[in-house]
């Protein structure tokens, strides 16, 4: 009814996001669908590690920067979904440092997932004022993981 897709690899300013919410012309249809894209509403940056290093993680945030920077009036909102199966000790709230948290105001949502002291860590901070107050954060351990 409204025209809204959902694309994986979506190739977006130049770049190739990992997923795309758009909404796309009011008759599509008559040539391939992402030629057809109207605006986009949502990019999104998804990262999974079992264990390893945060580089893949950093270079995510890096990457949502660029698509601010190539399209800095565009009204899209950016997500990084990132899970680290990992523990971290003193886990800083945020992916974004403080100046990066400067850019992200307006446009940008965290969802993360890491372990602290055995439990599994979930939050969501918002930086583009549209979830203003809500901080969500859930633990759970491993165990009740695989009970779920």
């Amino acid at each position: 009814t409204n025209n809204i897709r959902i694309f994986t690899e979506f190739h977006y300013k130049g770049f190739i996001a990992d997923l795309a919410i758009v909404k796309l012309i009011d008759q599509p249809g008559k040539s391939h669908l992402q030629e057809e894209v109207e605006s986009v509403l949502a990019i999104l940056e998804v990262k999974y590690k079992r264990n390893g290093n945060e580089k893949p993680f950093v270079d995510d945030v890096l990457k949502i920067k660029r698509y601010m920077n190539t399209a800095p009036k565009d009204l899209t909102q950016f997500y990084l979904a990132f899970i680290h199966e990992i523990e971290y000790g003193n886990i800083e709230e945020s992916w974004l440092s403080k100046s990066q948290q400067k850019w992200a105001k307006g446009r940008l949502t965290e969802l993360s997932g890491n372990y602290v002291e055995d439990e599994m860590e979930w939050k969501v901070l918002s930086y583009n004022g549209m979830n203003e107050g809500s901080i969500w954060n859930y633990r759970f351990t491993e165990e009740e993981l695989k009970l779920a």
